[in-house]
């Protein structure tokens, strides 16, 4: 599935068990470090919807996303940096109920 198509999907809360279903929490966070600029922005993008979720929240950590969303935000384009910000803020929220150790 295309990062522009699992960001759609993933602006209604739906359609979030059927993303991660599909396992594509560990292909969005390649596409943070070997992505084109926009689906580089489009996957940060998708992470962030996601990670609304308390039961995402696991899934994205194991899959080792939050380095890859640290460095777009020096290195992305500017939706890219707003979308990785928005995916760590997310994380942040309910950090205090999901395990850090991945």
């Amino acid at each position: 599935m295309r990062p522009e198509t699992m960001a759609s999907l993933a602006t209604n809360e739906a359609n979030h068990e059927e993303l991660v279903q599909a396992e594509a929490i560990p292909s969005l966070v390649g596409v943070l470090t070997t992505g084109t600029p926009d689906t580089q922005a489009f996957a940060a993008g998708t992470l962030e919807h996601l990670a609304i979720r308390k039961e995402c929240q696991t899934d994205i950590l194991a899959a080792g996303a939050v380095e890859p969303l640290v460095l777009l935000l020096s290195t992305g384009t500017a939706k890219a940096k707003e979308n990785a910000a928005g995916a760590l803020g997310n994380l942040a929220v309910n950090g205090d109920k999901i395990s850090w150790e991945c």
